[in-house]
């Protein structure tokens, strides 16, 4: 947990929502975390390696017949600090390839 509590890790992270919720709509919750990513970026450490982090229920939406379901902002951006560590440990490349260990 403390690699993914990192500063790095969760820069990468914050970085990686940003480009993908760029055109959300302004009442989205990804505009409260890039305004307040500074303050969040030092309490989000702590409330993770303290166990204290918790996320929140995935929003369903319907059109176009479609369900989407949507993590919270905050939500998706740990759920990413995790995946990139996790690629990191199991030796996977930033292309989908496993590397292999000689």
């Amino acid at each position: 947990m403390i690699d993914v509590a990192s500063g790095p890790v969760l820069d990468l992270a914050f970085t990686w929502l940003c480009q993908r919720r760029a055109d959300y709509a302004d009442s989205s919750d990804v505009w409260n975390v890039r305004r307040r990513w500074p303050v969040l970026k030092k309490s989000l450490p702590e409330e993770l390696l303290a166990g204290g982090y918790r996320f929140s229920p995935v929003r369903q939406f319907q059109t176009n017949g479609e369900s989407i379901e949507l993590w919270a902002a905050m939500d998706a951006l740990v759920l990413k600090a995790l995946a990139i560590v996790l690629n990191r440990c199991l030796g996977f490349s930033p292309y989908g390839q496993r590397i292999r260990s000689i």
